[in-house]
C-alpha cells in the first residue's frame, strides 16, 4: 500500500538526525500521509523531493530512506518560512532505495516524519524510446464513489493498446492544475500487459475502496466531481494519453457510477466527444458501478 503505517522510534529533532545514520532514538514520531510528492524537471533531468513541514519555521528536515522499519539518512534539506522544503534525488537512489521520507521537528518539538514510495527508474530521465502516443489510454475512471470516501474510492483505469508489455513505474499522473503524482511500482508490478488493463488507485484495500482490484496505489493526484483533466505522460514528460472531462450535463456524471469509454472510441479522437463516455453499470462489491480492470460496460446498451 502506499501508505505504510510504521511506527518508528524518533524523539529528536529532525536536525539532530541529519548525518546520524541508523536512526532508533527513544519515542515515537507522528506520521503525516501524503505529505510528500516527487516533483520531475525534464528539462534538467532532475527529480525532487518536495513537501510542506508542519512546523511552519526554518528548521532542518533530515531526508531519509526506510528499510525494513528503521531510517538511513541520505542528506538534508532546509524548510523556509512557508515549512516547504526540496531535495534533489540523486539517480542512484532509483532502483536501490524502495522508500524515501523526511523527518522534521513539528509543532512543539515533537518528531514528524512522512514517506513514499520511489520508482525503479529516475522518472526525469526520458525512456530510449518513449511509447506511441495512444499506446496507453484511459478507458474508465471513478470521480465520485459513494459508497467510500473519495480518498479511498478513485481509480483510474488504463488499457494497453498493443501486444507488448508496457511499464508504468516513473510514468507521470497529472491534470493542468498541481495535481500531478509520479507512479512508483518497481519490480514489475506497474506493468500493463498486452492488450491488458491496469488499475490505478488511491488505496488497494479493496475494505476500503468499494471492492476494486488496485494494481498500483498513488498519492497527491484527485479527480474533481466537477471539471478535470487525466494526463498519462511517460518518463521525460512525453505526454501519451489524457482526458479533459466535463460536469455534465454532456459528460456521464452520476455518484457512484464510473465514467467510462466506449470501445469503439479506444485510441481514437471520437474518445475526445463526451458522447463517447458514459455512466459503468456493472455492480461493485460495495454498491458502487463500474468494471475495473475488465471490459468495459456497453454505453448505449
Amino acid at each position: 500500500m502506499e501508505r505504510l503505517m510504521v511506527r518508528t522510534n524518533l524523539g529528536l529533532f529532525a536536525a539532530a538526525l541529519v548525518g546520524t545514520g541508523l536512526l532508533t532514538p527513544p519515542g515515537t514520531a507522528q506520521e503525516h500521509f501524503d505529505a510528500l510528492s516527487l516533483r520531475v524537471d525534464a528539462t534538467s533531468g532532475r527529480t525532487s523531493l518536495v513537501g510542506t513541514t508542519d512546523a511552519r519555521a526554518a528548521d532542518g528536515v533530515a531526508i531519509v530512506a526506510v528499510e525494513n522499519g528503521a531510517l538511513r539518512t541520505l542528506g538534508a534539506a532546509s524548510a523556509g518560512p512557508d515549512g516547504a522544503f526540496a531535495w534533489v534525488v540523486p539517480g542512484r537512489a532509483f532502483g536501490s532505495v524502495d522508500r524515501i521520507g523526511a523527518v522534521w521537528a513539528g509543532a512543539g518539538g515533537a518528531a514528524s516524519w512522512s514517506s513514499r514510495r520511489l520508482p525503479g527508474r529516475n522518472p526525469a530521465a526520458p525512456l530510449a524510446a518513449p511509447p506511441p502516443v495512444r499506446s496507453v489510454i484511459v478507458t474508465e475512471f471513478m470521480k465520485d464513489p459513494a459508497a467510500v470516501s473519495d480518498t479511498r474510492g478513485e481509480w483510474v483505469e488504463v488499457h494497453n493498446r498493443g501486444a507488448s508489455p508496457i511499464d508504468l513505474d516513473g510514468w507521470t499522473l497529472r491534470d493542468d492544475g498541481s495535481n500531478r503524482t509520479v507512479l512508483a511500482a518497481p519490480g514489475g508490478a506497474g506493468v500493463v500487459p498486452g492488450y491488458g488493463f491496469l488499475v490505478l488507485g488511491r488505496s488497494d484495500d479493496p475494505l476500503a475502496n468499494g471492492g476494486v482490484r488496485v494494481g498500483v496505489t498513488y498519492s497527491g493526484f484527485t479527480l474533481s466531481n466537477g471539471a478535470d483533466e487525466i494526463v498519462l505522460e511517460a518518463p521525460g514528460g512525453f505526454e501519451i494519453d489524457r482526458v479533459d472531462y466535463g460536469d455534465g450535463p454532456l459528460w456521464p456524471d452520476d455518484a457512484g457510477r464510473s465514467v467510462s469509454l466506449a470501445r469503439s472510441a479506444w485510441g481514437t479522437d471520437l474518445a475526445l466527444n463526451p458522447s463517447s463516455w458514459c455512466s459503468g453499470s456493472s455492480p461493485l462489491p460495495a454498491g458502487d458501478q463500474g468494471t475495473p480492470g475488465a471490459v468495459n460496460d456497453a454505453c448505449g446498451g
